[in-house]
């Protein structure tokens, strides 16, 4: 499947284990996003209904990923999602 403006398929891999369609991503934050309270609380609320997915293994986070039903912490940075983002551009 392909997206307007993408000429690959439209996958992002946020782990080894885990890759998400683009189009179920919302928002890449930056850990110092991460570590703003309303974000905090934020991604407390998602861990409390077991929809916070922990991807680091003892690795330090260093952004979160928010999708559509879900969200991730990851041990990339944002700017390396983007650019793995930016790559896939035509």
């Amino acid at each position: 499947m392909n997206l307007p403006g993408y000429s690959t398929p439209v996958f992002l891999e946020v782990s080894p284990s885990v890759i998400l369609r683009v189009p179920d991503v919302v928002a890449i934050l930056d850990v110092t996003a991460v570590r703003a309270p309303a974000t905090r609380e934020y991604l407390g609320y998602l861990r409390r209904r077991g929809l916070l997915e922990d991807l680091c293994f003892g690795a330090r986070t260093r952004s979160a990923v928010l999708c559509v039903r879900r969200a991730f912490l990851c041990p990339l940075s944002a700017d390396t999602l983007r650019k793995r983002l930016a790559l896939m551009r035509a």
